[in-house]
């Protein structure tokens, strides 16, 4: 690692908040409440991750969250995380209390079949992972709940002490770099040329 990513990555973790988010059970291929199935790894490929809205308001505005979506067996289950805004802070504290436990998909169906006389989704995309109040599958529930994390407060001396330790990766980074030049370019003018450098550090 370069020492201008280790003080990246080291001000990434000083700055990281978590804002909160839940695990669920998003579909499985079971009879819905709507009449039909939405057939185990109908989603597949999975995306990346989907937003997550509030009762199936499909608006930027509504959006609380995103979410990872991943298999366990047959059933589609979620990992999502919430944003730090106030309307998805009130939609963690419900979940955590209870008051709201159900999720269901919003998704494109792509190719049904008639699979033991009930309309079976096969093929369909996935496009959001939703908190609502009834689901459409009853099996379709919050599983557990992330409380908010925020960032830690970086005193001045932490401050300091971070830049310090930043200032010297950089100067043995720099170093290194002259050995190597030195090891590689034996010349008397290149030798010259480092050494000049060094004195500089």
């Amino acid at each position: 690692m370069s020492a201008g990513r280790g003080v990246k990555s080291l001000l990434a973790s000083v700055e990281t908040s978590d804002a909160g988010g839940f695990t669920a059970i998003a579909s499985t291929p079971t009879l819905d409440r709507d009449g039909e199935v939405l057939a185990s790894g109908c989603f597949v490929p999975l995306p990346p991750s989907v937003p997550v809205h509030v009762a199936h308001n499909l608006s930027a505005g509504n959006v609380i969250g995103r979410a990872m979506p991943f298999y366990v067996g047959s059933a589609l289950h979620i990992d999502a995380t919430l944003a730090s805004t106030a309307d998805a802070q009130l939609v963690r504290t419900k979940l955590a209390e209870g008051v709201l436990d159900a999720i269901s998909v919003v998704f494109r169906g792509l190719e049904w079949e008639q699979l033991g006389g009930t309309r079976t989704c096969v093929r369909a995309e996935l496009l959001a992972a939703d908190v609502v109040s009834i689901p459409s599958q009853p099996e379709a529930r919050v599983l557990s709940v992330r409380g908010y994390q925020p960032a830690p407060k970086v005193t001045v001396a932490q401050a300091k002490a971070a830049i310090a330790r930043a200032r010297l990766a950089m100067v043995e980074h720099d170093l290194a770099e002259a050995k190597r030049i030195l090891a590689t370019y034996p010349e008397r003018s290149a030798r010259r040329r480092v050494a000049a450098v060094l004195r500089q550090l």
